[in-house]
């Protein structure tokens, strides 16, 4: 399905020569991976996909599609040009042909199992006949979902019984027209849950879980990275199971071993409950309730997904790790990838400033064997979020690059604001278009990156990507706009491939070589908000819509890379942002040395 030869409608040859990454010579490749074998279902099914979207027939040519995005895209704003969709192509041509600079990457803390099931008309009228074993079991439940939390929400963040838990299903979708929804179910519940998808025969695929386990083994799937995974607590059998074969683990002493698991060890399950649009179903057969007084059609109003996470205990840090030992880590990493700190706002705020200290002590020692290290927060939002500005304070400065939902940050600056840690002055529940919006999310990073003493701030959204970083930490901007690109072209395969995962090198397929129409224009909106920003000329305007990024005289860089829109979503979205965001460091960094281990073990 690899699609080279359709491109003569526009003139690919006139994109700048500057744009083809240099092959890096000045490091040693660790060794590639074998040939993959590309899953040409996947491939098919993503591009028939692509067309359908674009109301084009299954058979359409490369350049019918291209022709259709770039309608869209002029649509949306007239002055999207034909080159400049020329460009866009061409640059996402030579982005599929990136290949990362040999490096090693370091990831922790989280890993789990991701069980995700359809939430389809049977799969909720099963969990509903579940929940009943008693004659009042029913009234409670219809009760649950006409009242909910009586808090003006859809759904029971933690819901304490069975019928609120199902309740809380059924509302959503009603209701929540597509958003996604969390929630924190009791280990009992999470019990029952299990059980009971298992008693109704509803299928379940598990998956790598957990965004430090699952980008991992992205690193794995590539060639010339060599991926080590740290976990403070034994890993289970089950978990450790779906670790890509590449990936090592370090001991207490810092020697790098292959991951073994813990048969005996309960591993941590995370339901991902994912609904599509205009689905009937029914409760105790009815296909009309009151919710919230009013009667309504049992219909899901939009597509979207549930997260029912299960109780976590897990320890986030290096405690376990001799300080030796991660001195030596350090200097032989030029990433390392950290997802977890959110787990510490479950305690006491005296503790979570004291676990938010601990790690950013240690991430300090870490800088300072390696200046050249850099060391990345994962966002997630957090367990409990009175406590996120106690821990994100506490980690000021100790991380270097953070990356998030674009529609995540008004809430989190709104908190740091609160706290006295942030200024922020926008809007802190906006629409999700609002949120969207190339200058919402430039003014929402520009802020995060000055309240957390950041170098580097990505956020991904659904036009695009967009980082503001610090120019000593862009080794080729051209490159990393292609690596921008190259990471939605991951996040495509990862929604498409039927397990939701990229887990080895045959989850990696070629892709067709375009961007969304939508997100082109956006590069327009994006071009006007930095000329507006740095009081700009139409002509440097021009430029910056035509680069994607802008380079300011105090340093720092500007990037927006529009995004491919994902058009299949057989293996889910759940960890699609992790994809991302790990994929854009992967594929930016510059090649480095790797270094020896003082005890002689090489990483």
């Amino acid at each position: 399905m690899r699609v080279r030869g359709d491109l003569s409608v526009f003139s690919i040859e006139s994109v700048e020569a500057t744009e083809t990454p240099a092959t890096p010579s000045a490091a040693p490749r660790v060794p590639s991976l074998p040939p993959a074998a590309p899953s040409a279902t996947a491939g098919t099914r993503e591009a028939s996909a692509h067309k359908l979207a674009l109301g084009l027939p299954a058979s359409a040519s490369l350049r019918e599609v291209v022709a259709a995005e770039l309608a869209r895209a002029q649509a949306k704003d007239p002055r999207v040009s034909k080159a400049q969709m020329s460009t866009a192509v061409a640059r996402a041509a030579k982005a599929e042909q990136l290949a990362p600079a040999p490096q090693r990457t370091f990831f922790g803390f989280t890993r789990l199992v991701d069980a995700k099931i359809a939430l389809d008309a049977r799969a909720i009228a099963s969990l509903c006949d579940a929940a009943l074993r008693r004659p009042a079991e029913a009234t409670e439940l219809l009760h649950a979902i006409d009242k909910g939390p009586g808090d003006g929400t859809t759904a029971f963040s933690r819901p304490k019984t069975k019928a609120e838990l199902v309740a809380s299903l059924v509302r959503h979708v009603v209701l929540g027209q597509g958003a996604s929804l969390q929630l924190q179910l009791s280990a009992e519940l999470a019990a029952w849950l299990d059980e009971s998808l298992r008693a109704q025969a509803i299928a379940v695929n598990e998956a790598m879980g957990g965004a430090g386990g699952f980008c991992a083994n992205i690193a794995a799937s590539l060639p010339n990275v060599e991926p080590t995974f740290y976990s403070p607590d034994p890993l289970p059998a089950r978990v450790a199971e779906r670790f890509n074969d590449r990936v090592r683990t370090l001991d207490a002493k810092g020697a790098r071993t292959p991951l073994a698991g813990d048969p005996a060890r309960a591993a941590r399950v995370n339901y991902s409950a994912e609904y599509s649009a205009g689905q009937a179903f029914t409760v105790l057969t009815r296909t009309k309730l009151k919710i919230d007084g009013v009667e309504r059609a049992l219909v899901t109003s939009g597509s979207g997904r549930v997260i029912l996470g299960s109780p976590a205990n897990d320890q986030i840090g290096f405690a376990a790790l001799a300080p030796a030992a991660l001195n030596e880590v350090a200097k032989a990493h030029g990433l390392a990838f950290l997802v977890g700190a959110h787990y510490l706002t479950k305690a006491s705020p005296a503790d979570a400033k004291a676990g938010a200290e601990a790690l950013a002590q240690r991430l300090t020692e870490m800088h300072g064997q390696n200046p050249r290290l850099l060391r990345h927060h994962q966002y997630v939002v957090p367990k409990v979020a009175a406590n996120e500005p106690v821990v994100l304070t506490a980690l000021r400065g100790a991380f270097d690059s953070m990356s998030l939902n674009s529609v995540e940050a008004a809430a989190l600056l709104g908190r740091l604001d609160d706290a006295g840690a942030a200024k922020f002055t926008g809007d802190r529940t906006p629409t999700r278009d609002v949120a969207e919006a190339p200058k919402t999310m430039l003014d929402g990073a520009t802020a995060l990156k000055t309240a957390l003493a950041l170098k580097r701030v990505h956020f991904h959204g659904m036009l695009g990507d967009l980082i503001v970083m610090d120019r000593a930490l862009v080794s080729d901007p051209a490159r990393q706009v292609l690596a921008l690109l190259r990471a939605r072209q991951l996040a495509s395969m990862k929604a498409t491939n039927a397990s939701g995962e990229i887990a080895s090198a045959n989850d990696v397929w070629p892709v067709m070589p375009t961007v969304d129409g939508d997100c082109l224009a956006a590069v327009e909106a994006f071009a006007d908000t930095i000329a507006e920003r740095f009081s700009l000329n139409a002509s440097a305007r021009d430029r910056v819509a035509r680069d994607w990024y802008f380079r300011a005289a105090d340093g720092t860089d500007y990037f927006f890379v529009p995004s491919r829109a994902i058009h299949d979503r057989t293996g889910g979205t759940i960890s699609l942002g992790d994809t991302i965001d790990a994929s854009a460091l992967i594929f930016a960094a510059a090649p480095s040395a790797p270094k020896p281990l003082a005890h002689g073990k090489t990483l």
